[in-house]
């Protein structure tokens, strides 16, 4: 009798034993599936990078447009923290599916959108004259672009970057409804970037700075700048004017 309640307790003992293990094992499962479920969450939605971005322009005009910058490929989110209240309102945000060559505005207060082409609103000159026809006929004289070699630059925001200076000069003969006008343009980039991120990730603010809407220029500014092999993370252009000297 006494043998048959020891192995009773035996069995109850391995039953209690299995019941607490089956538990222990249930919670580890239900924590692992939680752990799981949190890092599901907290890991990127995609697999580009995002970053924050400020434009500043002073001179002529005086303008900042901040926000940050969700890239993926050919794909990208801007969220605009500060706009320039023309393009841009402040709180809108941009959404492109093509590298930004086409773009769509969503402002959700005023509960607007529209869409904007990048070589349209790059154009600048040659945008003008394609709208005015003969009304305005542009002529660009002597154009001259060069580009340094890079050279290390230390390290910027974490990435190792190397500088490269591009100097553009041109001059524009312009006859507006039959009053001619000739510019002298200069247009010297400095240019901080990174080959540790790729190009695809540049927005359309960087892209801005080394445009001038002219295609004999931006041909010559195209082979040039083909030498800047990596993403631009600082970058200062200086754009001067002469009228008549």
């Amino acid at each position: 009798m006494l043998e048959r309640t020891r192995g009773k307790n035996r069995a109850d003992d391995s039953t209690r034993n299995l019941r607490i293990s089956g538990t222990v094992v249930a919670k580890m499962q239900r924590r692992l599936h939680l752990l799981t479920l949190l890092l599901w969450i907290a890991a990127p939605a995609f697999a580009g990078i995002s970053y924050d971005f400020t434009s500043a322009t002073t001179g002529l005009s005086n303008q900042t447009v901040t926000g940050t910058v969700r890239a993926d490929g050919s794909s990208l989110r801007m969220d605009v923290g500060t706009g320039d209240g023309v393009l841009f309102q402040s709180g809108s945000f941009v959404v492109s599916t093509n590298g930004a060559q086409t773009m769509t505005v969503v402002d959700p207060r005023a509960k607007t959108f529209y869409q904007i082409d990048l070589s349209q609103m790059l154009g600048g000159a040659g945008s003008l004259q394609q709208q005015l026809g003969s009304d305005i006929t542009i002529e660009v004289r002597d154009p001259r672009v060069s580009v340094s070699a890079a050279a290390d630059a230390g390290s910027l925001e974490g990435f190792k970057v190397r500088k490269s200076a591009v100097r553009t000069a041109y001059e524009i003969a312009v006859s507006a409804f039959g009053q001619p006008v000739t510019v002298q343009i200069q247009v010297d980039s400095d240019v901080w970037w990174t080959d540790q991120i790729s190009t695809d990730f540049t927005n359309f603010l960087q892209m801005r700075g080394l445009r001038t809407g002219l295609d004999a220029v931006d041909k010559l500014l195209a082979t040039e700048a083909a030498q800047i092999k990596g993403f631009p993370l600082k970058q200062v252009t200086t754009t001067r004017f002469s009228f008549g000297g």
